[in-house]
């Protein structure tokens, strides 16, 4: 009766954490304005279009995040 105990104390603590993550992986910040670079600090104007260059490994899932900031653009 102990082994089933501590096999469902494992699974609700696996099922808990899982959804803990499903519910803050991926997620993005709110930046503050301040911290942007602006044209006048640069002193050049900024391109109509940019090139995006992301570091990843075969390791690495693709980046929920990245996605989230270039949808939103």
């Amino acid at each position: 009766m102990t082994q089933y105990m501590v096999l469902v104390a494992i699974l609700a603590f696996a099922t808990a954490f899982g959804l803990y993550r499903r519910s803050v992986d991926g997620k993005t910040k709110v930046v503050d304005t301040r911290e942007r670079v602006t044209v006048e600090e640069i002193g050049i104007e900024f391109a109509e279009r940019v090139t995006l260059v992301q570091f990843s490994s075969a390791f690495c899932s693709p980046c929920r995040t990245t996605k989230v900031i270039l949808a939103s653009t």
